[in-house]
């Protein structure tokens, strides 16, 4: 807008336009206040409305408004209109324009063309705002569900839901999932270190005199082809203990405790307290146990309240919650290691009704210490044969097979109906002096195989009964209790269990305002499309 007759050049209008509209492409001319033209300037500012200077796409325009003074006296919108068009009507040069700039003169004029460019854009801009408009809609709908779930108007409904949910998922994860990061899944390895850290009690016989120490103590092949990799992986495998008990040691200690027996008996107090000495140290790994466990599953209730009541009213209720799963845990604890002291005292009675299982390792364990202690070749053989059988196969296997001592041995007892395996023949050796010592190494050794493999098995049945199913158990009702729900005044304090923060109540509120006036748009852009 340009008031005349100023000089238009320093117009600080016309540097803007030029500034940011160099083109002339979105800016439109008003030249003002014509009657204030002097005589002769008129030539150079119809050049102007023309549009032969500072041309611009949209033209220019010419208008004249009321005076001050005929402002302030009250003049009408349609006299001021009036008044204008009379004065281009009759004043010179506006009235000998040509016709086809006459369309430039007056207010109404002017008005028309901003209004139809006006139209233009927004018929042009439409489809943008359109999709700025849906942008922004699914931006503050996402805005509203992000944010904690409204109060209910039922809020008793609300909670017992949002607790059956939560009990529910509690269920199912110690019932166990197929998922990778289970609860199962995540105690297992701690139930595998408790087996490992049970079986390395294992005695440590030594078949010899102490004063031969230097000797190796050849693997008991025999347990690993029942325990398979499980023993073999076992870093502190057979022979590998640092407490070693030598046969001289066992034979004493028998010596000692003998009272009024018969020369080839000994008291079955010297089993029982070497028995001791391993189920004594069964109680730091079946309490790590229980340790490893009540720690997993404790940060597990921790995820699992916070999934379920993090966005629960200001934040009281996953308190409330939370104290009240771990007090339900607490006891749930207090009952395992009951049962795991239950189970310790038990293994404090030596005894077993499994005899097979006790007698086959008995004799394995009599054979073998008796074949590494008679006769260390023996043993070495019956090793190389073993292998030999697993490498060499065909002709040639049976050809070296049949010029082996061991499998000539094997083949003449079988002719006398004597039916045995290699691992057999140290039990045809003859008579020990420490024959006693041996069997109460064999003996001991098979309880073991027997207790551990038991203690084993129930200690962690225990725990998952007693902690982890346990757990479940009745806290449905622990919950119901400890929130007081269900009591007269359940209904308020589910109220104030839901009531959210000022905070987010207040940022609800502005959102939901947000959606509100979007929606509004939203259905007058349709109306105008």
């Amino acid at each position: 807008m340009v008031a005349l007759p100023a000089d238009f050049e320093n117009q600080g209008a016309h540097h803007l336009a030029k500034k940011h509209d160099p083109e002339g492409k979105r800016t439109v001319g008003v030249l003002t206040k014509p009657d204030r033209i002097q005589p002769g300037d008129e030539p150079s500012w119809l050049r102007i409305l023309r549009n032969e200077t500072e041309p611009l796409v949209n033209n220019w325009y010419c208008v004249k408004q009321p005076a001050s003074q005929t402002l302030s006296l009250g003049i009408t919108w349609a006299d001021a209109r009036r008044q204008e068009t009379e004065f281009f009507a009759i004043a010179q040069p506006w009235s000998s324009l040509d016709p086809q700039y006459q369309k430039f003169l007056g207010t109404g004029n002017l008005t028309e063309r901003l209004s139809l460019i006006l139209s233009e854009l927004i018929a042009k801009r439409l489809p943008e705002i359109q999709k700025e408009l849906m942008n922004t809609l699914q931006e503050t709908e996402a805005e509203l569900r992000a944010l904690p779930r409204a109060p209910s108007g039922d809020p008793v409904g609300e909670v017992l839901h949002v607790l059956s949910s939560f009990s529910r998922d509690l269920s199912r994860r110690l019932e166990g999932t197929s998922d990778a990061d289970g609860f199962l899944q995540t105690i297992r390895p701690c139930q595998e270190a408790f087996k490992r850290a049970i079986r390395r009690t294992a005695p440590n016989f030594i078949p010899w005199e102490k004063t031969q120490k230097s000797r190796e103590l050849p693997e008991p092949r025999f347990l690993a082809n029942e325990e398979g990799d499980d023993e073999e992986s076992d870093d502190e495998g057979e022979g590998e203990y640092e407490h070693k008990i030598y046969i001289d040691e066992v034979f004493k200690r028998a010596q000692s405790a003998r009272t009024r027996e018969l020369p080839d008996n000994y008291p079955f107090v010297v089993q029982k307290e070497y028995i001791k000495q391993f189920t004594k140290q069964w109680r730091q790994p079946a309490m790590d146990l229980f340790d490893s466990v009540h720690a997993i599953l404790k940060a597990d209730l921790a995820k699992l309240v916070d999934k379920h009541f993090a966005e629960m009213g200001k934040g009281n209720a996953k308190q409330s919650v939370l104290m009240i799963v771990y007090d339900h845990l607490d006891e749930a604890a207090a009952r395992t290691k009951e049962r795991i002291e239950w189970l310790l005292a038990l293994e404090q009675l030596p005894t077993t009704l499994n005899t097979h299982y006790y007698s086959d390792y008995k004799d394995k364990f009599l054979a073998y210490y008796k074949g590494c202690r008679e006769n260390t070749d023996l043993a070495a053989r019956i090793k190389k044969f073993r292998e030999g059988n697993k490498t060499v196969s065909g002709f040639q296997g049976i050809v070296e097979s049949r010029l082996d001592p061991i499998t000539q041995i094997l083949a003449s007892l079988s002719e006398i109906g004597i039916t045995a395996e290699a691992e057999d023949l140290p039990r045809l050796l003859p008579s020990d002096p420490m024959e006693a010592a041996l069997n109460i190494m064999s003996s001991v050794r098979a309880y073991f195989q027997v207790a551990y493999k038991r203690f084993a098995d129930m200690v962690p049945m225990a725990v998952d009964y007693e902690i982890v199913l346990g757990l479940e158990k009745d806290v449905d009702k622990a919950l119901q209790e400890g929130l007081q729900i269900t009591g007269p005044d359940g209904y308020t304090r589910c109220q104030n269990m839901l009531q959210e923060s000022s905070s987010v109540a207040s940022r609800r509120q502005d959102v939901q305002k947000k959606m509100e006036r979007l929606q509004a748009a939203r259905q007058e852009l349709k109306r105008l499309m």
